[in-house]
């Protein structure tokens, strides 16, 4: 459910000194599952 998230959660990319944001974690989740979805998709090996 994402109605309980809607609170701020910051957010810093290790080994990215300058990447530093802040965001409701309903959002951060959703990208991280998009970008693990895209990093899946795109790395498989084709046959």
């Amino acid at each position: 459910m994402a109605l309980p998230n809607r609170q701020a959660a910051s957010v810093e990319l290790v080994g990215i000194a300058l990447f530093h944001t802040a965001a409701p974690l309903w959002l951060i989740l959703l990208i991280t599952l998009a970008a693990g979805y895209a990093i899946g998709r795109f790395s498989k090996r084709r046959n």
